[in-house]
């Protein structure tokens, strides 16, 4: 939690402008986020735009990360913060531009006063003393933009680079995921050969309907679930009687624990159930989704890449999994990290030629 919290608060003071892209204004309620957010989800959705096309899928990502930020009055307060700070300093540049012009019709006047003294003449000394300042002016603003051009020049080779590398890792999982639909048995992942069966499971709960035609078998729970990732087993576990707060009645409770074959489609089940269930009456019945060993195995504790990131729905047929995708979104943010603070430091460096 405490990787996740961080990587939250590096996007808060990263320069993304979060309310452009959700088409909100810093005095938003809490109904207008909930509204924006969804609408641009589904507007980037890859289900909707495709999957090939990585700048939609971006903003998809960035567009649940604005809305984790928006939503945390902290980390709203951090990334209001840093916007404010970037647009202090943004009028700070623009004042020293403005005094820099200020002194140079300043002395544009002196120089025109000493020339209408001396009748017409010039004045030498002032005249050479604007050339030198103005030489010095041209050579450190050439100076800052060979440095802005040549950064900006490595940051798009590595931007293409990261582009050709997801596009061949994506190409390999495609083609990995077509060989093993054409081979009879299932191999088991390398990241399933080294989790224990019981921390790829969860148990979840779910009230059965008192009327006949009760549908809540292994088959519908499997299918329902396989939304998180691919699913080993299903097994339906004892009904239990449990009494509600508000009726002294007794309602049946169905039980299940699902087996599945990579720990990262369990944690996006334990995770983001909820979040599915707000969207679609398919999940109503199920009152709860947990570790069957009853807390977080410890694997994700050793393996910060899969507790990173919440998983966002699965996409359409033929696209990756969740497991995949997760992976790649990892990969993904670590070089946008990355290339960011190049950036930063690269404007650092020229502004502190400017000013020198």
């Amino acid at each position: 939690m405490d990787s996740a919290n961080n990587d939250l608060k590096a996007h808060a003071t990263s320069h993304h402008d979060f309310y452009s892209l959700l088409n909100l204004t810093p005095a938003f309620v809490e109904a207008d986020l909930n509204r924006a957010w969804r609408k641009t989800a589904r507007k980037y959705h890859p289900d909707k735009v495709g999957a090939a096309n990585i700048e939609a899928r971006e903003k998809f990502l960035l567009s649940n990360i604005a809305y984790q930020i928006l939503s945390d009055p902290s980390l709203r307060k951090l990334y209001d913060d840093a916007r404010d700070a970037r647009e202090q300093q943004r009028k700070r540049e623009q004042s020293l531009h403005e005094e820099r012009r200020r002194k140079v019709e300043s002395l544009e006047q002196r120089e025109r006063a000493a020339a209408f003294t001396n009748f017409g003449g010039t004045s030498n000394g002032l005249k050479r003393a604007r050339d030198e300042e103005q030489d010095e002016q041209e050579r450190r603003e050439r100076e800052i933009q060979r440095i802005a051009e040549d950064g900006r020049r490595r940051r798009l080779d590595r931007e293409e680079k990261l582009r050709s590398d997801l596009k061949e890792q994506e190409d390999a999982l495609n083609r990995a995921k077509n060989k093993e639909t054409q081979e009879p048995a299932i191999e088991k992942t390398q990241e399933q050969q080294g989790v224990a069966d019981l921390d790829r499971s969860i148990k979840v709960k779910f009230a059965r309907p008192s009327q006949a035609g009760d549908t809540f078998d292994a088959p519908a729970i499997q299918n329902l679930f396989s939304t998180f990732g691919s699913i080993e087993n299903v097994a339906i576990l004892g009904d239990k009687r449990q009494r509600r707060v508000a009726s002294k009645a007794k309602t049946r409770i169905g039980r299940a624990l699902i087996v599945f074959k990579s720990i990262l489609g369990a944690h996006s089940a334990v995770k983001d159930w909820e979040e599915l269930a707000k969207n679609s009456g398919a999940w109503d019945a199920f009152e709860d989704v947990f570790w069957a060993s009853g807390k977080e195995p410890d694997w994700l504790e050793n393996n910060t890449t899969a507790s990173r990131v919440r998983v966002a729905p699965a996409p359409a047929a033929g696209g990756l999994s969740l497991e995949e995708a997760t992976l790649l979104r990892l990969r993904r943010h670590a070089e946008e990290r990355r290339l960011k603070a190049e950036k930063l430091a690269e404007q650092q460096n020229g502004q502190g030629i400017q000013l020198a």
